[in-house]
């Protein structure tokens, strides 16, 4: 067993714990949570957290064990704290630091550790542990590492006021980095090895060739498709990534009216949501890809209207489409005697058929298999032709009308009743009586009992009557005992509708990042989104893409419900899995290579940002219009060091907009003393061959078979005759500008430690140094950065300054 907390410590976790109870209150009365306090699992935007013990089984407050009480306390307070921090964390943020706790308690009950004597040999334990798991790739080990980081601060900082002061849970403070290096940092050097294996594995320049192949696959042979809309509407569902290089998230929730032409002639924008911001935006579409995106929207605005519809109707009136369209089935065909005698016998009134399910929808009779997912909505019937014989005998022995429908018969006996008489009299099929072979033998024997005993007589007794009517319903049971098969089986509506409308939220849920009950949002507004993400409409019935629930799975029928296309629906269908073939497999689209095509729907925004840089913008317009922040698309960029070199060549070409750099410097001395334009491009052509990214700007050596000798200090000496001969400014590299900013910076600070008056004494300071001296050479040294940096600043305002000519969006 785990050791027991101290008494402080067992004193202040009950105090957080009360206070932690009440806001999760507050969080559940604002919809931001589904569950009670102690529930094995919180429904946190439409995602489960579970409190569970660590395992290898994904779900499962029914397969894995609840983590015991007192790690149970202290991760729900953790997660309450997290999740009222008022930053509104994602989904993934609060499971992954749930499921590292998980870790965490487990270690700590093996080793029998108390949790408030903690330190940081436990969590050094651990993250080694993580990292020795094979199943563990890079990104994962460096996501649960920083989980224990954020654990290890929460534990700090876990405390109470008691009797006036203030205690902590944990008896030592833990100082602990985890130190693990975060691997999108190997890939963002672009002269990394770990570069090139994710440039490959991340950019294929035939992604627009192998679509519009495979589109046109479609259109030209329908019969591809298992059903209409099944491949074409997940094809032009990614125009909107191929033009502008929309995230999937964001193409699957387009606004309806997503394209905007009021600028101008030849000029439309897309409305989009932003997955990473706050604020939706509308991107420029370039020219050649207008008619293209505007034939795909066309296209899905037809192909999804009625699943849109349905959502329209979900969200007015709830679900009473269901009855409705049955209803109005079953009313202008009716029932057969035996179905009407069957839902009589089941003793449920709102019991409906497959076939009118089927008839009614667009399901099939397996969506109603009894493993299937509407398990728990089916209700075994009787058989048809014993319930139709069943409820005529009840009516006969109800009312005992029998010498109705009996005969004479030889000897004494007055009247009998045989089985044809019965078929006659209950209209059953004859064939069908004589195969109810569980009970007609035993009806034989009470029909003849009853005519030998003068039961049919017009005036039996009341002791006759009631003995075998007892009998009856002894015979009765065992008819109505043989339940189920293919014409016995109905669907209760109403637990149906329960499932569809749980199922229906969890869809919602998903999409929205929102939680939603089977009742709709927490505030009363139906399946209505409160707070989506900015950008995406409120109502599913506004979405461009709107599918039916099970058009996109291997029964190809659209089901019952209208759902958002989800990011599986596109990932399963570029690619091969083992349930699904993709559609070029399908469609036997194949590379250069002769293999089939496959790849990643992020590679498409790979591919698009690579196009722009290739077609010659600039770094900074190409993570504008991607959405980025400055710099992160430096990742996505798949040219050599020559294709960037030869892009950036004419910066020096053109009259007047050299940089102040060496080469830009060295230029401008050629054509002062009248050197040929042939011959300067001659030797920019030479000096620029390839072109590395650094940290400040970037660089042409050769490094790998001239090492840099400048320590990294690439600006030393800008704008003078000692500049680097291989470094060049990009203005427009506005991260390089941070980076130079905080290196002048850094510079000052240590000028300011060894010459706290050197801003006052200026020339006269360099002047006095002794250049023998270690420390007058180290002042010298930082005196000279830190101006090289003021003369690189002084460029990028001086290039900012000047009235640049807009870029046409049409051109981009």
């Amino acid at each position: 067993m785990v050791k027991n907390l101290s008494e402080s410590a067992e004193r202040v976790l009950t105090a957080v714990e009360s206070e932690s109870r009440a806001r999760f209150r507050a969080l559940v009365d604002s919809g931001q949570i589904c569950g009670a306090y102690d529930d094995l699992a919180w429904i946190y935007r439409g995602s489960s957290v579970l409190f569970c013990e660590a395992g290898g089984k994904r779900s499962g407050s029914a397969r894995q064990p609840a983590l015991d009480a007192l790690s149970g306390r202290i991760a729900r307070a953790m997660v309450v704290d997290q999740i009222s921090s008022g930053r509104r964390p994602s989904t993934a943020l609060v499971r992954g630091r749930t499921i590292t706790f998980r870790l965490l308690a487990s270690i700590v009950n093996e080793e029998l550790i108390s949790w408030c004597g903690l330190t940081r040999a436990t969590f050094v334990r651990l993250l080694a542990r993580i990292k020795a798991d094979p199943g563990m790739s890079e990104a994962t080990i460096y996501n649960r590492a920083g989980s224990l980081q954020a654990i290890v601060e929460y534990l700090n900082r876990l405390q109470a006021r008691i009797d006036g002061k203030e205690v902590r849970f944990l008896r030592k403070v833990i100082i602990w980095k985890h130190r693990v290096e975060n691997p999108i940092r190997k890939i963002e050097d672009p002269e990394s090895a770990e570069f090139s294996r994710h440039s490959r594995s991340k950019h294929r320049p035939d992604i627009a060739i192998a679509l519009a192949r495979a589109r046109n696959a479609i259109v030209a042979t329908p019969e591809i498709e298992p059903t209409p809309g099944y491949d074409r509407i997940r094809l032009e569902a990614l125009a909107p990534a191929l033009a502008v290089g929309a995230r999937i998230g964001e193409c699957i929730s387009l606004p309806v009216r997503c394209i905007d032409k009021r600028v101008g002639a030849g000029y439309t924008l897309l409305r989009q949501p932003v997955e990473k911001s706050n604020d939706p935006t509308s991107v420029p579409v370039p020219e050649v890809w207008e008619k293209p995106l505007e034939e795909s929207v066309g296209y899905l605005v037809e192909a999804c209207a009625e699943a849109r519809a349905r959502a329209r109707l979900i969200e007015e009136e709830g679900f009473a489409f269901l009855r409705d369209k049955l209803d109005t089935l079953r009313n202008s065909q009716g029932l057969s005697p035996s179905r009407l005698a069957q839902i009589k016998l089941s003793g449920c009134e709102d019991v409906y058929f497959i076939d009118e399910f089927c008839a009614c929808f667009d399901v099939s009779q397996k969506t109603f298999n009894a493993d299937g997912r509407y398990k728990e909505c089916l209700i075994a019937l009787p058989k048809p032709t014993a319930s139709v014989v069943v409820q005529w005998l009840d009516d006969r022995f109800s009312s005992w009308d029998w010498d109705l429908f009996t005969h004479r018969v030889k000897g004494d006996i007055p009247n009998g009743l045989s089985v044809d008489g019965l078929v006659r009299g209950s209209g059953a099929d004859r064939a069908s009586v004589k195969r109810m072979s569980w009970f007609v033998a035993d009806l034989r024997v009470l029909l003849r009992d009853m005519s030998v005993e003068g039961a049919f007589s017009a005036a039996p007794s009341e002791i006759l009557v009631e003995r075998f009517r007892l009998r009856w319903m002894k015979i009765r049971r065992a008819a109505l005992s043989n339940r189920g098969g293919a014409h016995a089986a109905g669907v209760v509506l109403s637990r149906l509708e329960i499932d569809l409308r749980e199922r229906y939220a969890k869809l919602l849920s998903q999409h929205f990042s929102e939680n939603f009950s089977a009742h709709g949002n927490h505030s009363g507004g139906g399946f209505i989104a409160t707070s989506p993400p900015a950008g995406v409409p409120r109502r599913l019935s506004e979405h461009l893409i709107v599918v039916w629930d099970t058009q996109t799975s291997l029964g190809n029928r659209r089901g019952f419900l209208p759902s958002p296309l989800r990011r599986p629906d596109i990932y399963r269908y570029l690619s091969d899995s083992s349930i699904q073939k993709s559609i070029f497999r399908r469609a036997n689209i194949r590379d250069d290579e002769g293999e089939v095509v496959a790849f990643s729907p992020h590679m498409i925004r790979h591919w698009v940002t690579d196009a722009m840089l290739r077609a010659g913008a600039n770094e900074l317009v190409v993570d504008a219009w991607m959405n980025r922040a400055p710099r992160q698309g430096r990742q996505y960029d798949h040219r050599t060091a020559k294709e960037r070199a030869e892009q950036r060549r004419w910066m020096y070409l053109e009259k007047g907009s050299e940089p102040n750099d060496f080469l830009g410097r060295r230029v401008r001395e050629l054509r002062s003393s009248s050197v040929s334009e042939e011959d300067i491009q001659s030797i920019i052509d030479k000096k620029l061959s390839i072109l590395h990214v650094t940290p400040y700007g970037t660089c042409s050596r050769e490094l790998y078979t001239s090492p840099c000798d400048k320590a990294l200090v690439c600006i030393r000496g800008f704008g003078t005759n000692h500049a680097c001969r291989s470094f060049q400014v990009d203005v427009t590299d506005q991260d390089a500008k941070r980076n130079i900013e905080q290196l002048r910076a850094s510079h000052q600070r240590m000028l300011g430690v060894l010459m706290p008056n050197y801003h006052a004494l200026g020339e006269r300071l360099e002047a006095e140094l002794d250049h023998s001296e270690p420390l007058d050479q180290h002042i010298e040294f930082l005196l000279d950065v830190v101006r090289s940096c003021d003369r690189v600043l002084k460029h990028y305002c001086d290039a900012q300054a000047l009235d640049r000519k807009n870029i046409d969006m049409k051109v981009i």
